[in-house]
């Protein structure tokens, strides 16, 4: 049995769809992986279904997002981060440790 991780119909595997699936919903996906792209979501019903579900998903969060007074707590996030951030060396924060 084929899985949605394994299926290779040609085009590209699930798992390069899945994650080329913001960079496309977004609009910036390269013009050499976008014809690849387009040919697995037409012959993968799982990753079809996928897309239209980060889309649904997008559009709530944008909803969201539009809803909300951003002017007003925006403010607030920056201060709070640039507080954080002042007197951080920069330096010492690359290249990354323990990883």
């Amino acid at each position: 049995m084929t899985t949605p991780s394994s299926r290779h119909n040609g085009t590209l595997h699930c798992l390069e769809f899945h994650r080329l699936l913001p960079l496309y919903v977004g609009g910036d996906l390269d013009e050499a992986s976008a014809p690849r792209f387009d040919k697995h979501m037409v012959g993968c019903l799982p990753c079809s279904e996928q897309l239209d579900a980060f889309i649904r998903q997008r559009g709530l969060l944008s909803d969201v997002g539009r809803s909300q007074d951003l002017e007003q707590w925006a403010p607030d996030i920056w201060r709070s981060l640039r507080a954080r951030l002042d007197g951080v060396d920069v330096r010492r924060l690359w290249p990354p440790q323990g990883i």
